[in-house]
């Protein structure tokens, strides 16, 4: 009697029939340094991890913490990206762009150690590096980057610098550090706020220098905001 071959994988799969890779979420550490970097740590996770049961703590994570993977997505998590005539989606995505074409442009991103969402990016082929020219590509990327940085531009100084702090800069697991203070002021001193005055109906942006944001820290999201619905 012949024997039973190898039991089919589990799982989903291409058309093709080939199984379907699962996405790569990282180590549990690093999932919850992106949520405590986006303020979506719970004080019961924090103390699962301080007490050595990283992947228990982990296991509850809050979807949105996987958008900690550079600054523009953790101000995004954290409510900061506010315009009325854009969404915070709508600004995410312009200022990735932005990255996108900039260091396509300027750099080889495979010798870079970036985190793995921007890896899958580059091995995906969104951006890549290279002198090679693909039917006028690189032509139409300096073109697209031109464009968004000479909008940036008509904003003022403190525009530019702001969006180019938020989005270029490479900052992928933690900072710049005016956007980690601003965090730290939302998740410690909204939560201090709400613990002494529980009636009291607590807003950021409106409350937030009275639960100890930085003038100059909040002045730098707001240009950044401006500069990205600019572009979006």
């Amino acid at each position: 009697m012949a024997r039973a071959g190898r039991k089919r994988k589990s799982g989903d799969r291409y058309p093709s029939g080939d199984l379907r890779r699962a996405p790569d979420r990282g180590t549990p550490e690093l999932r919850l340094q992106r949520a405590l970097g986006t303020g979506l740590l719970t004080s019961d996770q924090s103390k699962l991890w301080a007490n050595g049961n990283a992947m228990e703590a982990a296991e509850d994570l809050s979807m949105s913490a996987r958008q900690g993977v550079d600054a523009v997505g953790r101000a995004h998590v954290a409510g900061f990206l506010q315009h009325p005539d854009k969404t915070g989606d709508q600004l995410v995505d312009a200022g990735r762009l932005l990255f996108k074409l900039y260091w396509a442009h300027y750099s080889d991103l495979r010798g870079m150690a970036v985190s793995s969402f921007y890896r899958a990016l580059v091995s995906g082929g969104a951006i890549r590096g290279g002198a090679s020219d693909d039917g006028g590509r690189w032509e139409r990327i300096e073109e697209a980057l031109n464009l968004r940085l000479a909008m940036l531009d008509k904003c003022g100084t403190d525009v530019r610098r702001a969006v180019t702090s938020l989005c270029i800069d490479q900052h992928f697991d933690a900072g710049p550090a005016w956007l980690d203070r601003l965090i730290a002021a939302k998740t410690t001193g909204m939560a201090k706020l709400r613990a002494e005055s529980p009636d009291v109906e607590w807003c950021w942006p409106q409350d937030a220098f009275l639960a100890g944001a930085d003038v100059a820290s909040f002045n730098r999201m707001h240009h950044a905001v401006i500069g990205l619905a600019a572009i979006a």
